[in-house]
């Protein structure tokens, strides 16, 4: 008997007789139960068998994940990819309703732009028009001086795609 592949859709929900989640399967979207099996259910004991192979130490303090200096936190869009900030999520969005109307062609995130001297500039998203045209959509809520040169340095090397920033 092979495995299924669950991408879980609901919360689990806890029953007397098991644990059932909303999922999409092989088979579509489906209600799949877990049987608990000695007072646990398969998932149950998936998760137990995790914890015990990797232990955490009782003294080891849970570390804290220091601030962005811009207080920009990473957040999913509606379409549930992972952006760098709220903005860039919300540009997302944009983008792919732009995209869904058929008033672009294509769309890109996170392009690796080679610069000079080994440094490399990602922009947020890379247009591709009806035309053929392409254009770099960059997301800022502060521009900083490094993006400033990184910025001036791509429209030198790339002259033929257009570079806008939206910001807030």
């Amino acid at each position: 008997m092979r495995m299924q592949a669950y991408q879980f859709i609901s919360l689990p929900r806890l029953f007397s007789s098991g644990l059932v989640v909303y999922c999409w399967t092989r088979a579509g979207y489906q209600e799949v139960s877990f049987k608990k099996v000695g007072g646990m259910t398969g998932l149950q004991r998936a998760i137990a068998k995790y914890k015990r192979k990797h232990p955490r130490a009782k003294d080891e303090p849970k570390r804290k994940r220091k601030p962005n200096k811009f207080r920009a936190r990473r957040c999913r869009c509606l379409l549930g990819h992972v952006h760098d900030s709220g903005l860039e999520a919300g540009h997302c969005v944009v983008i792919h309703d732009m995209l869904k109307h058929k008033e672009i062609r294509a769309v890109e995130r996170q392009v690796k732009f080679p610069l000079i001297g080994g440094v490399s500039h990602y922009p947020d998203f890379l247009i591709t028009h009806l035309d053929g045209s392409r254009e770099v959509i960059e997301s800022k809520g502060l521009a900083t001086q490094a993006w400033v040169v990184k910025m001036k340095t791509f429209k030198a090397i790339y002259p033929d795609i257009k570079y806008t920033v939206w910001r807030r």
